[in-house]
């Protein structure tokens, strides 16, 4: 169910955002209002970033491998 407005305000950082259950929680989040940080290491992410502009939400695409310690620093920093 979604709630407009619920994440007005807020920032969520949503790894594994390019497929399955983070792309929904990214999509969702979207959509109730919070800006999503979407960190994933596939090019899929692309596809979830232009599906969260189209739908009017905000939203930063990093491409990122959470196993590797450098990648996970970048991720953060971006």
């Amino acid at each position: 169910m979604i709630h407009a407005g619920r994440f007005n305000g807020r920032i969520a950082v949503v790894t594994g955002a390019a497929q399955g259950i983070g792309r929904t929680v990214a999509v969702n989040m979207a959509r109730e209002g919070a800006r999503v940080a979407l960190v994933d290491r596939s090019p899929l992410i692309a596809e979830v970033h232009a599906e969260i502009l189209a739908a009017g939400g905000e939203a930063l695409a990093i491409t990122a491998d959470l196993e590797r310690y450098g990648e996970s620093r970048l991720a953060i920093n971006e």
